[in-house]
């Protein structure tokens, strides 16, 4: 073999490696990674010790939407990666990293079993409805899909005026850094509080469902992963 046969040959090789390398790397990059955030404050804690109901309905409607055959098809055909987080001051993740990732439909139980299990006996510890958290967090957590999806649950609006401001500041920068894209599910709040939210946390192609209580939960939060996932 000849020189140029060689090099030819092996930029040949490499070209095929990296064919090969972008093609696996396609296939195991997450397609959407799906920020669940839960609402932790105390007033998800109402008549504590005795019940934790909002939480719980919470828990439940997320249960029952991703339990949908539907939104489990999408969220294996898009290579998901869901991320379930508490937030209200603080923040705790319940689903372990390994469990996240959506590839079948073993993937799916996994993830419904995690969330089923993990039930706190109390709020945060502050109990404070504190909605820069939710955003602080993704922002702290490195982009691991081409495009990110937040999903927040609460059952207030902004009610500092000096965290209106970080919020948006936040915002942005999820917006056009980490390709994020904020939806919110806001439970009983009025229509002040809705455009509150609406100017402080949706990006340009984020929404915004409202629902009048805690007893249209479960069928709204199935809607909105429908809509955010694509499911038709």
């Amino acid at each position: 073999m000849n020189r140029r046969e060689f090099v030819t040959g092996g930029i040949a090789s490499a070209a095929g490696l990296c064919l090969l390398f972008n093609r696996s790397f396609s296939q195991t990059v997450p397609g959407i990674e799906l920020f669940l955030f839960l609402d932790w404050s105390d007033s998800m804690y109402q008549n504590f010790p005795d019940g934790r109901p909002n939480y719980l309905i919470q828990r439940n409607g997320h249960l029952s939407a991703l339990g949908d055959i539907e939104i489990q098809k999408r969220l294996i055909e898009v290579r998901a990666f869901v991320r379930v987080v508490l937030w209200a001051g603080s923040t705790l993740e319940i689903v372990p990293i390994f469990a996240g990732r959506m590839g079948e439909a073993a993937d799916v139980y996994r993830l419904l079993k995690a969330i089923s299990k993990r039930v706190p006996d109390h709020s945060s510890p502050t109990g404070l409805t504190d909605h820069l958290t939710p955003l602080a967090y993704a922002e702290s957590v490195p982009l691991a899909s081409r495009r990110r999806i937040i999903d927040i649950s609460t059952d207030q609006a902004i009610e500092n005026g000096w965290i209106t401001n970080l919020c948006r500041g936040q915002r942005d920068k999820l917006n056009s850094k980490m390709a994020t894209e904020i939806n919110v599910l806001a439970v009983g709040v009025n229509e002040r509080g809705i455009e509150n939210l609406s100017k402080n946390l949706l990006t340009p192609k984020g929404f915004i469902m409202k629902i009048n209580g805690w007893e249209e939960y479960i069928p709204a939060i199935k809607r909105k992963l429908e809509k955010e996932l694509g499911v038709v």
